[in-house]
């Protein structure tokens, strides 16, 4: 069992990191990194040494072998979308604009290039991957009139999902339910078809999904403009008082503690939640610019 937790936050100014050691209750100081530069994702692995690969909002895709204290560019690559981890173990993978995939088994030195096409769909730059077993679904542009797309890290195949409107998507690793924030609310998929949650909060900006007991539905927690709002059992609906309003911009799961999750304001502040996010707390005490996108490592 990792002791310590490091939260890594996405912004058009930079890196922002910050750690929680062994079983501290406390935070240390927020740090900021690569601050000339505009960060749309990022991902990174227990060490040590704790590798991080931050994707640029320009496309480029940049490596630190020391925790961010050095980077350099990651050559063979441009116009990266996003980056994720998948198979067993997990590897990362990153995805490309012009819609190929790659991944990397020996520690980024060398890149297999999966059987993508490119050109044959658009992924929205700095979109979230979602990993789904052998899928990965984004957002973005194919054939049809859809912006969420599903790719086969098998056959390197598309398919459009027939879902429009798509701001942010989560999957329930448990049970394999799909769901989409939209202008009109969070829809549901377990296949081919759409369900739209009654009740569930509308201009949904980001989503989680936490799996719940067999049997039973996962909690499902969405960022709005506002604020945030939870469902333990995907029926219910209610608001979440928060530490500091705004605008909720990205959620994510602790990979080891599912109770726990961590949320991110447009304003630039991190909140954790101990309890799926029915109370929450504060990480940082000064703002550091809106934040895009949430990466959580335990070593």
């Amino acid at each position: 069992m990792a002791n310590s937790t490091i939260l890594y936050a996405c912004t058009e100014h930079g890196l922002g990191i910050v750690n929680k050691p062994g079983t501290s209750t406390e935070w240390l100081p927020l740090r900021m990194v690569l601050q000339d530069r505009g960060i749309a994702s990022v991902w990174a692995e227990p060490g040590p040494p704790i590798r991080v690969m931050a994707v640029t909002s320009s496309g480029d895709l940049l490596l630190s072998e020391n925790g961010g204290r050095t980077w350099s560019p990651v050559s063979g690559f441009s116009s990266v979308a996003g980056i994720f981890e998948s198979g067993d173990p997990p590897l990362p993978h990153i995805v490309t604009q012009e819609g190929t995939v790659a991944r990397t088994t020996d520690g980024v030195m060398t890149w297999e290039s999966l059987p993508f096409a490119a050109g044959e769909v658009q992924v929205s730059p700095g979109t979230s991957v979602v990993p789904a077993g052998e899928y990965i679904y984004v957002r973005g542009t194919g054939s049809g009139s859809s912006n969420v797309l599903r790719g086969n890290l098998a056959t390197g195949e598309w398919s459009d999902m027939e879902l429009d409107g798509a701001m942010s998507l989560a999957y329930d690793s448990d049970k394999g339910g799909l769901y989409v924030c939209t202008p009109l609310g969070v829809y549901a998929s377990a296949g081919s078809t759409w369900t739209l949650l009654p009740g569930s909060p509308r201009d949904g900006t980001c989503i989680v999904a936490i799996p719940g007991p067999t049997a039973k539905p996962p909690t499902l927690l969405v960022g709005t403009p506002t604020g945030l709002s939870v469902s333990p059992d995907t029926n219910a609906w209610q608001p979440v008082d928060l530490p500091h309003e705004g605008s909720i911009t990205d959620i994510t799961r602790d990979p080891e503690r599912r109770d726990r999750v961590y949320a991110a304001t447009a304003a630039g502040y991190l909140l954790e939640s101990g309890n799926r996010g029915r109370t929450w707390q504060a990480v940082n005490s000064t703002p550091i610019g809106s934040i895009t996108y949430l990466f959580v490592v335990r070593i």
